[in-house]
C-alpha cells in the first residue's frame, strides 16, 4: 500500500540560509551552524531528519504500548548521526523508557521501535526527482 504524506514547503526571505519550513498549518525555523556562515537559528538539516526519526519512534512505540494496555510513565529517544566522506552515515538511536514494563516487554518494544515508518524509510534506498519549476 503506498502512502502520501503532506507536502512540506521551505522558504527562504532573505538572511542568510535561514529557511522557514511549512507542513500542514504548522511552521518552524531552519539554519546552518555559525561555523558554515549560517546564524543557528533553528535545527540544520541533519538535525531535521533525526528529530523526525526520533518523534516518529517515541509516536510508533506509543500506540504499540496503548494497544498492548502497557502504562509508561516517559519515552526519551535520542539520535545521533555519524556521517564522513569516506563511510556510509550511520545513525545510532538510543531509547529511555521509564516504566514497569519486565525486560520480555521492553525486547518486544525494542522490536516495534525499527518499524516506525521513518527508521524504514531511511533504512532503504530512496529514489529523489527534482526539478526546477
Amino acid at each position: 500500500m503506498e502512502t502520501e504524506y503532506d507536502i512540506v514547503e521551505a522558504r527562504y526571505e532573505g538572511t542568510n540560509y535561514v529557511s522557514t519550513i511549512i507542513a500542514n498549518g504548522n511552521q518552524l525555523v531552519s539554519d546552518e551552524p555559525e561555523s558554515v556562515g549560517g546564524q543557528n537559528k533553528g535545527f540544520n538539516p541533519f538535525e531535521l531528519v533525526i528529530a523526525g526519526l526520533a518523534s516518529c519512534t517515541i509516536a510508533t512505540i506509543k500506540m504499540y504500548l496503548d494497544r498492548k494496555g502497557w502504562a509508561v510513565e516517559s519515552i526519551n529517544v535520542k539520535v545521533q548521526l555519524e556521517s564522513s566522506d569516506d563511510s556510509e552515515p550511520i545513525i545510532t538511536k538510543e531509547i529511555l523508557i521509564k516504566s514497569d514494563l519486565q525486560p520480555d516487554q521492553l525486547k518486544r518494544v525494542l522490536a516495534v521501535a525499527s518499524k516506525c515508518p521513518t527508521h524504514k524509510l531511511l533504512s532503504k534506498g530512496i529514489q529523489i526527482n527534482s526539478s526546477l519549476n
